[in-house]
């Protein structure tokens, strides 16, 4: 995190806190600082799903986190969509950008 820039923040006991940036809000940075949020927890899941024993919870778990992180993507991709094509300004990856979405 930076000054004003907020974030998020992980507790010791593991909870994720969200951090809002202060100022004037940001429209771009508004959808994608849940998302981003979202994402890093649905990875979380992933991650935790490994010290399952189980087979069958691991990967219910598993499937649960990669269906957290790609409803997240989504969910930012529209967004910025939103953002900038309503405004009218278009934007555009260039195939040297390693962007995979």
């Amino acid at each position: 995190m930076t000054a004003d820039g907020g974030g998020i923040g992980i507790l010791g006991n593991g909870t994720i806190v969200r951090i809002p940036p202060s100022g004037p809000p940001d429209p771009v940075w508004g959808g994608l600082s849940q998302g981003l949020g979202d994402i890093v927890e649905g990875l979380a899941v992933i991650q935790n799903a490994t010290h399952i024993e189980n087979v069958e919870e691991r990967r219910a778990a598993e499937k649960r986190g990669r269906e957290m992180v790609t409803k997240a993507l989504r969910n930012v991709l529209k967004s910025t969509e939103d953002y900038f094509f309503v405004r009218g300004t278009t934007c555009s990856l260039s195939a040297s950008s390693n962007v995979i979405l």
